[in-house]
Formats: structure tokens, sequence, C-alpha cells
């Protein structure tokens, strides 16, 4: 019985964790997103995503609902293996959306700020992109300094408005080459 409660404890705190990631998510898109123009505007994933993997998750959540009570029934077929399965599934689909709520490209005028889950943000101005490359999938493939800065699908919401962005930059570069 000991380890049935850990097991609700586990789970309790994702669903706490997930809670709270979407709330601050939620607050962070009505306070931040609401003033996107031309210039000005976040390149972030789908909206679609975020909910596969609320999808993915609640799945877990009914999943562990389902063994815990079976274990609790004294079930003989019910293991530990189970109740593991479902808090690696809700797992996964925690740590998506908080990837998918991190990852973003914020465009300020001539400002680019990137923000990954795992690396330190990086700042830099629009300008200092010396190259795009267009990858397999439509992809826009960054680069700075001769390193591949961040890859951005295709799917990403405000993806047009990064190219246009970046067409426009790129062109103003090699005139100014030019001459």
């Amino acid at each position: 019985m000991g380890k049935l409660i850990k097991f609700i404890i586990y789970a309790i705190a994702m669903c706490v964790i997930y809670i709270v990631i979407g709330s601050l998510y939620n607050r962070k898109n009505i306070t931040g997103d609401s003033g996107q123009s031309e210039m000005c505007y976040v390149v972030k994933m789908p909206g679609t995503l975020k909910y596969v993997y609320l999808g993915l998750f609640l799945l877990g959540v009914c999943m562990f609902c389902i063994f815990t009570f079976q274990k609790i029934q004294k079930n003989p077929t019910v293991t530990d293996g189970h109740l593991w399965m479902s808090l690696g599934v809700m797992a996964i689909g925690l740590l998506v959306a908080v990837w998918a709520n991190r990852w973003r490209v914020a465009v300020n005028g001539e400002k680019m700020e990137i923000q990954r889950l795992f690396r330190k943000n990086v700042i830099l101005q629009v300008n200092e992109i010396e190259r795009v490359e267009t990858g397999k999938k439509n992809q826009m493939i960054l680069y700075r300094g001769g390193k591949k800065l961040i890859t951005i699908d295709y799917l990403t919401d405000n993806y047009e408005c990064l190219e246009k962005t970046l067409k426009r930059n790129v062109r103003e570069e090699n005139e100014k080459s030019k001459n």
C-alpha cells in the first residue's frame, strides 16, 4: 500500500505542475501577445501541438486512475509496471507541453530573442543573421557566425511574418554588399 501512495503522490504532483505551467502560459499570452504587428510578433509552436499533448497527458491520467482502481480492488493482473507506464505517458505529455510553451522566437523591430528549453536565451539583431536555408520540409534554418542558430518549422505560428522579415533583411544586406 505504501508504493501505491507514492504513485498517487507522483500523479498529483504532475497534475499540479501541468496546471501551474498552463496558467503561467495563458497569463503570458494575455499580456504578451496582444500587440502583434508586422514588426513585432512572436513565432511559437502551433496551438494544435499543445492540445495533442494535453490529450496524451489526460490519457495518462485516465490510465492511472483505472490501474489504481484495479490495484485497490486487488486485481492480480495489474502490476506496478502499469502504474509506471501511465506515469510515463503523463510525463511525456507534461514535458512536451513545457517545451512547446517555452520555445519561441520574439521579434521586436530589428531585435530578435530566441528562447529554447535547455539553452540560454539568444538576443541578436535581425541583420546579424548571415544566411537562411530552406530545409527538406520547408523549415527555415538560420545561421550566425557560420554556425546553425535555430531551425524553425513551417507549421509554427507567425512563420510567414518571420519569413517576410528575413527576406526584407537579406535583400537589404545584399544591396549594401553590392554598393
